[in-house]
């Protein structure tokens, strides 16, 4: 019980500085630009065709896209890893040994 009271606080903690970060990251203003609203997205979009052509920004979109792809992959894999690594160990002080790479 107090087991599971601790794990809750220390998620409850996790979940309220993520949250904090999360604020200060949204309320933050971009130099001198301030917030960022339609006409400011509208001007840096018209910026941007501007200076890579109308041709290359599919180009910078796909490979935005792969790299996203290929962050979420590898995201997922350490995922995997941290939740494998946590059944190894329960499974360790379940039987008292070591286990086995498989």
């Amino acid at each position: 019980m107090v087991v599971e009271l601790a794990t809750i606080s220390v998620k409850s903690s996790v979940a309220t500085a993520y949250l904090s970060a999360y604020n200060t990251l949204m309320n933050t203003t971009l130099a001198f630009i301030g917030g960022l609203g339609g006409p400011e997205i509208a001007v840096i979009f018209v910026v941007i065709l501007l200076l890579f052509g109308a041709k290359k920004i599919p180009e910078l979109a796909r490979g935005l896209g792969k790299s996203m792809g290929e962050f979420k992959k590898a995201r997922e894999e350490f995922e995997r890893e941290i939740v494998k690594a946590e059944d190894d160990v329960k499974i360790r002080e379940a039987s008292g040994k070591e286990p086995r790479d498989s």
